[in-house]
C-alpha cells in the first residue's frame, strides 16, 4: 500500500511526462506489485478493478488539494522569509494528504487480501524481508561520513533542480542541516520488521476486517520511542533548515522555483480537467 502515495508523487514532480505516467498509473502500479505478489489472473483482474477505482477517486478527490497547497505555497514566496509556523503547516497537510490516501486503500485491501493464499503471502513477507534486510546491507557498507556524503549530494541536487543553483551561503546552510540530520535506518528496519510480522500474521488469518484495518492504519504503534524521537528531531531540523533558506533566496532563484511550481500547478490543472471529463 505504502507504494502507492511515492508512486504518484514522484511522477507528477518528476518530469514533463509526468501527464501521461499518472495517466497510466494503473499499469505502472500493477508492474511494481509484481516484485512483491505472485498473483493469479483472477486476482490480477480483481487488482485491475480496485486500482481503477483507487485512481478515479485520487484524481477527483485528492488532485484538487495537491494544486491548493502548490498554490498556499505560491502564495507564500510573496511574503519571505517563510515563518517556522508556515513551514511546519506545509509539512503537517503533506502528512495529511499520505493518511487520507493510506485510510482509503486501507479499506480497499481486505477485499483483495482475502483472495491471496498462504503460499503469496509468504512471498510478499519474503521479498518484504528482502527489501529490508538490503536497506540495512547498505546503510552497512557505507562509514558514516560517506553515508552524510551522500546525502548531503542527492540534497544538493535537489536544490538546484528546485532553485537553479545555490550560493555559498546556502551551501552552508545546507551542510549545517545535513550534520544535524540523524540518521534512522536500524530504527526503520527494526520498526518495519515488527510492523510487517504482525501484518503477515493477521493476513494469514481469517480476515479480520478490523483488526486489518488498526494495523494498517496504525503503524506508528509499531515505532520505538528512540525512533518517533529522531523522526520528530529530524523534522524539527528541516522547519530551520527550510527557514534559513528562504532567508538567503535570491531574486533568480525565486522566480525559478515560482516558475517550477506554477508547471506542476498548470499539469494538475490539465490532469484534473481530463480526470472530470472522463468521469462525465
Amino acid at each position: 500500500m505504502r507504494v502507492i502515495f511515492p508512486i504518484i508523487i514522484c511522477l507528477l514532480l518528476s518530469s514533463c511526462s509526468s501527464q501521461f505516467a499518472y495517466r497510466h498509473l494503473d499499469w505502472i502500479i500493477a508492474w511494481y506489485s509484481d516484485d512483491y505478489l505472485d498473483l493469479n489472473r483472477q486476482q490480477e483482474k480483481v487488482l485491475e478493478v480496485e486500482l481503477s477505482q483507487l485512481l478515479n477517486w485520487h484524481a477527483q478527490s485528492q488532485l484538487p488539494k495537491y494544486r491548493d497547497q502548490l498554490t498556499a505555497i505560491l502564495n507564500d514566496l510573496s511574503a519571505l522569509p517563510l515563518s517556522e509556523d508556515t513551514i511546519t503547516q506545509h509539512i503537517h497537510d503533506i502528512f495529511q494528504h499520505w493518511h487520507v490516501m493510506r485510510r482509503h486503500v486501507s479499506d480497499r485491501l481486505p477485499t483483495l487480501i482475502s483472495q491471496l493464499k498462504p503460499k503469496q503471502i509468504d512471498y510478499l513477507f519474503k521479498q518484504l524481508n528482502e527489501r529490508n534486510q538490503q536497506r540495512l546491507n547498505d546503510y552497512q557498507a557505507l562509514t558514516a561520513e560517506e553515508a552524510k556524503e551522500e546525502k548531503l549530494e542527492r540534497t544538493e541536487d535537489l536544490l538546484i533542480d528546485w532553485l537553479g543553483s545555490i550560493t555559498a551561503t546556502q551551501a552552508s546552510v545546507l551542510l549545517d542541516f545535513i550534520n544535524k540530520q540523524q540518521d534512522t535506518t536500524v530504527e526503520r528496519v527494526t520498526y518495519l520488521r515488527a510492523y510487517q510480522e504482525t501484518l503477515k500474521a493477521a493476513m494469514l488469518s481469517p480476515v479480520n476486517r478490523p483488526l486489518l484495518l488498526n494495523i494498517l492504519n496504525n503503524p506508528d504503534e509499531f515505532k520505538s520511542q528512540t525512533y518517533k524521537a529522531i523522526q520528530l528531531a529530524n523534522q524539527n531540523n528541516t522547519v530551520v533548515f527550510i527557514r534559513e533558506l528562504s532567508i538567503h533566496l535570491q531574486p533568480e532563484q525565486i522566480l525559478h522555483l515560482r516558475d517550477k511550481i506554477q508547471g506542476y500547478i498548470n499539469t494538475l490543472d490539465e490532469l484534473i480537467q481530463s480526470s472530470t471529463k472522463k468521469g462525465d
